[in-house]
């Protein structure tokens, strides 16, 4: 990709809404597509490498979710490597991140989001094993254009030292704590409410530690040396 990712929020012809979600449905439709986009993705790495190396094998790790591991577990049959790949997947622009994050240096179009304690897990889980978030963005139309039919583009990061550098700096300055929302209340269970904000933009040209994966899954294969993948 090669055009840049702070997109003009203000001349977009189909802004985002700015609404916060009211729903968070934790059991719902929210789940279940959640664990399609994971069986679609450790599919798409078997396929690849059944093709390519053939030792390699991913497997998802629903079954070991009360043990909190990431959720695709990548391993070499032959020299017994491994890698783990958190998915996360992304849709609405939190359009007022500067006003609730004011030292935060990113704008909403190139912003991601994740919980502060998620992080905080995965840089703890980095000393032990290699570590990729693997963000699914659909439908932001600033970044995914529409000339893409599925409205998909993905990103990945490494969590690795110049990650958890970025992180610790940037840990204060990139938090907003929400608020609980209404269905949240009424129905007696919180989620997390730390959401730590990732200006993507930056980790790719500045931080270097992630890259821009594009339309195309395929390409995660084919870009390892930009995003430390190898």
């Amino acid at each position: 990709m090669n055009w840049n990712l702070s997109c003009n929020c203000k001349t977009c012809l189909t802004p985002c809404d700015s609404k916060s979600k009211d729903i968070m449905n934790f059991t719902g439709i929210d789940l279940i597509n959640a664990e399609i986009l994971e069986k679609k993705i450790t599919d798409f790495f078997n396929t690849h490498f059944r093709n390519t190396y053939s030792t390699l094998n991913a497997q998802r790790m629903d079954q070991y979710e009360h043990c909190g591991y990431p959720d695709i577990f990548v391993f070499d049959i032959k020299s017994s490597n491994t890698k783990w790949f958190e998915i996360k997947s992304g849709e609405r622009t939190f359009m007022t991140v500067n006003k609730q994050c004011p030292h935060y240096d990113g704008i909403p179009s190139n912003t991601l989001c994740a919980n502060t304690p998620d992080i905080r897990y995965y840089i703890d889980f980095s000393k032990y094993y290699g570590i990729w978030m693997l963000y699914v963005l659909n439908n932001r139309p600033c970044l995914t254009r529409f000339e893409n039919k599925e409205h998909t583009r993905f990103f990945l990061i490494n969590v690795n030292e110049k990650f958890k550098n970025y992180f610790y700096e940037n840990e204060k300055i990139n938090e907003y704590i929400r608020k609980p929302s209404k269905f949240e209340i009424e129905n007696g269970r919180i989620g997390e409410t730390r959401n730590w904000h990732i200006n993507i933009e930056k980790l790719i040209k500045e931080v270097g530690c992630a890259v821009d994966i594009g339309y195309d899954l395929n390409n995660i294969f084919y870009k390892k040396k930009n995003s430390h993948c190898h």
